[in-house]
């Protein structure tokens, strides 16, 4: 008897974030301070440390940076490691900080807040904020909020009834992050909705400079096209000829202030990777600032026999 191969999963990753994001990269820089500005005792044993061997705790905060870490190696030599993107933000007193994106309760303070007492989360740490609802609807839609911009997203009515099945409480889960000091630990930064018997579930992954989407398909859909509901107060979306990002700009100075990386998807196997879907918005018929989002997917790449 012939076996029907079971279809696992693809993978739509969409992209949201409040500023360019690159992959974080390192670069090495020493420094050695003059000898004769800091004399040394003529039997005075320095004991060095191996750069493959730092800790934060040889971290010179105080010299380090919004994008690179300095580092006391002994005596005068130093290490400063620097990254492709901001490790830390700089808080309205003007201190530097280190980048937090764990998902934290929100404070009884702010839950008081109409806007936001159907949330349950918010980022820890940083220079823009990300609110989680209890619950994801066109009422309840993820929040983020950088300098004077607020943006919110979340799937429509239709598509999360087509897609993702009844309304489900969050749950937090952990995710490995690198900090600012290259310690790799596992840290609640991502919020997912998933209803087991749903068609499909979403997952929203805190970043430093925003938030990640996942659309993680279970069965093989009947639709190819998701929408999604975007309000931008005071920015005006386009989207990119060159790589089908979706860009938000300033409506006054014509700043770019928020972009939607390019999707792409995966099947199960990792081996299946795509970027046959794309993205249009238009306005919203009667109601200001408010946007569809529309995904349009490749039937062919949903249909093939191999898809895992």
């Amino acid at each position: 008897m012939k076996r029907k191969k079971l279809w696992r999963h693809i993978a739509i990753l969409l992209s949201f974030c409040l500023v360019f994001t690159s992959m974080p990269a390192m670069a090495y820089g020493s420094n050695e301070a003059d000898s004769e500005s800091a004399p040394k005792e003529e039997n005075q044993k320095i004991t060095y440390v191996d750069p493959e061997d730092i800790t934060p705790e040889d971290a010179l905060k105080d010299e380090s940076g919004l994008d690179y870490t300095t580092y006391s190696l002994g005596g005068e030599k130093k290490l400063s490691v620097f990254y492709t993107q901001n490790v830390r933000f700089e808080d309205k007193e003007g201190n530097l900080k280190d980048y937090d994106s764990s998902l934290v309760t929100i404070p009884q303070t702010r839950q008081k807040e109409a806007a936001l007492q159907e949330y349950a989360y918010q980022n820890k740490a940083g220079d823009s904020k990300q609110y989680i609802p209890e619950e994801l609807s066109e009422e309840t839609p993820v929040i983020m909020e950088k300098d004077d911009y607020s943006i919110t997203m979340t799937p429509t009515e239709k598509t999360y009834k087509d897609f993702f099945g009844k309304k489900v409480k969050v749950k937090r889960e952990k995710h490995k992050v690198e900090d600012a000091y290259n310690q790799v630990k596992d840290k609640n930064v991502k919020a997912s909705f998933k209803e087991k018997t749903a068609l499909a579930y979403v997952e929203y992954t805190s970043l430093p400079e925003g938030v990640k989407e996942d659309i993680i398909l279970t069965k093989r859909p009947a639709k190819n096209v998701m929408q999604f509901e975007i309000t931008a107060s005071g920015l005006t979306p386009k989207v990119s000829e060159l790589d089908g990002s979706v860009c938000f700009f300033d409506k006054k100075s014509g700043e770019l202030v928020n972009m939607i990386d390019p999707p792409n998807m995966n099947d199960a196997s990792g081996k299946a990777y795509s970027d046959s879907l794309y993205y249009e918005i238009n306005a919203k018929d009667g109601e200001a600032d408010t946007y569809i989002l529309t995904l349009t997917i490749d039937k062919k790449y949903l249909k093939a026999k191999d898809r895992q």
